[in-house]
């Protein structure tokens, strides 16, 4: 239990490591994700006498929910093609069926999150770096990166 707590700075680590290395790799993505961080940091980091440091952590979640969304759908993307291992849960509610299937209640599931990540239904070419695809397609078996979720919807 106490792994959990690392487990995000484990997976977010490798995550970015690989983030930035396919982001060199589309240099036009990388234009577009720097010029967001750019413009980013000339509203809101531009008086010398402020830390970016400080500036950055005075942000509010608006902004930083709003002023990066290439940034976020690059960052999807790439996890949606590295985010791919197993996942493991253990159901702790009541008995329940999926696919005539009975899961009773302390049994443990695994699922292959590449089953959705890589399903050429949900997304055409899946090995192919592309964070428009995801406003091209939805579906309820998205971007599973955290263990579960609805594919990321952008406006």
């Amino acid at each position: 239990m106490f792994l959990l707590i690392f487990a995000g700075q484990t997976n977010m680590s490798s995550v970015l490591c690989w983030f930035l290395i396919i982001l060199s790799q589309h240099t036009s993505w990388q234009e577009h994700v720097h010029f967001e961080v750019d413009q980013l940091m000339e509203a809101h980091a531009s008086d010398p006498t402020v830390s970016i440091t400080d500036a950055l952590s005075n942000l509010s979640l608006h902004d930083w929910e709003h002023s990066l969304p290439t940034l976020d759908k690059c960052l999807h993307e790439a996890m949606r093609l590295t985010f791919n291992g197993i996942n493991v849960r253990r159901n702790v509610g009541e008995d329940i069926y999926v696919d005539g299937h009975r899961i009773r209640q302390g049994d443990y599931l695994m699922y292959l999150t590449a089953d959705a990540h890589l399903d050429p239904e949900l997304y055409p070419d899946p090995s192919v770096f592309n964070p428009d695809r995801c406003t091209v397609k939805s579906s309820e078996r998205g971007l599973l990166a955290w263990g579960t979720g609805a594919i990321h919807k952008y406006d």
